[in-house]
């Protein structure tokens, strides 16, 4: 058996936030009302149109998490579940996403695709810097259909692949790059999330461990001098 990083009797409750949750049905609401979805279902993100709701359990990703034992490769994960050690790395994220994980993009392209700033310029008030929250307020008030599709995948990227906070600023040149929609979807949001996702999974779960000990001891010391 292998061992785990936190032995079976230090386990402890706990669950993992998941975020992204309401941003499909907020851009399938959308799409649907500007006759958008049935183009939605047939772009290179189709996955996201086509799978039902999203039933995830935060209580069975922390249970797995409880399961990690050291892997060889500090780019992945493996767990030991019944008898077998299962891995999770960017080549089984592909997998389940199927999005674009390949290398960096040439950084000359890169600088190519991200001219334009009529998004911005028109919805943002050519701020600067953007806040997921502006974003999202863009593309709920938007009325040009071809724009409602523009800053939806634009959502869909920053809500759902990098399950942004309302507060974190967004990838600005990603306004720029949705202006070529072949650019945009070959762009590597595959590895963009990936990235993005790895360190939450990785957190170390002992020191995780510790910081629910000491809540439960300071809810306790609450409660005693409550009474």
């Amino acid at each position: 058996m292998s061992k785990l990083l936190v032995p079976f009797g230090e386990h402890f409750p706990g669950r993992v936030t998941i975020k992204g949750t309401t941003v499909m049905s907020k851009i399938k609401e959308r799409f649907e009302k500007y006759d958008l979805l049935e183009r939605a279902k047939q772009c290179p993100f189709k996955q996201f149109f086509l799978a039902p709701p999203m039933q995830a359990s935060g209580v069975l990703i922390h249970q797995l998490l409880l399961r990690k034992v050291k892997s060889q490769n500090p780019a992945e994960l493996q767990f030991f579940i019944g008898d077998s050690n299962l891995r999770f790395g960017l080549s089984e994220f592909a997998l389940i996403t199927a999005l674009n994980c390949g290398k960096d993009l040439d950084i000359v392209k890169y600088k190519s695709m991200s001219s334009s700033m009529r998004l911005r310029e028109t919805y943002l008030n050519n701020a600067a810097n953007v806040r997921f929250g502006e974003l999202e307020a863009a593309f709920l008030k938007c009325e040009e259909k071809e724009d409602v599709w523009k800053l939806g995948l634009c959502y869909l990227v920053d809500g759902l692949l990098m399950a942004q906070e309302s507060s974190t600023k967004i990838m600005m040149d990603m306004l720029s790059i949705v202006e070529n929609e072949e650019e945009f979807f070959n762009y590597l949001w595959g590895r963009r999330s990936y990235e993005r996702t790895f360190p939450s999974l990785n957190k170390d779960m002992m020191h995780q461990r510790e910081n629910y000990l000491q809540k439960m001891k300071n809810n306790k010391k609450d409660k005693e001098d409550f009474h």
